[in-house]
């Protein structure tokens, strides 16, 4: 069985409060990650799903060097940092023309 990490502060004392299980759980956030090339078709797709999940949804404007399938790093740390389970990257390449992960 883990053990649960012991609150030393008032500040990681609501840190660890926050991440407890609740009995309503929060709502699911997306976020929603340019590539670092991306195409004007998926820009404007990006732009609709976001546009469709608005209140819930967390939009990164900049170009991001993410490789989902190669180093999961870069998600998981936006991911945890948005506190969002949900998101979609869009990438354009040669291989790869209009590459939607979701």
């Amino acid at each position: 069985m883990l053990t649960q990490p012991k609150a030393k502060n008032a500040r990681t004392k609501r840190f660890l409060t926050n991440r407890d299980p609740k009995v309503n759980e929060n709502v699911k956030t997306a976020i929603f990650v340019r590539g670092s090339t991306t195409s004007k078709v998926i820009q404007d797709t990006l732009k609709d799903l976001f546009a469709l999940r608005k209140p819930e949804a967390i939009n990164f404007t900049k170009k991001n060097e993410i490789h989902p399938f190669d180093d999961e790093t870069g998600i998981e740390f936006f991911a945890r940092k948005n506190d969002s389970s949900l998101f979609a990257v869009g990438m354009h390449s040669k291989k790869r023309p209009h590459n939607l992960i979701l």
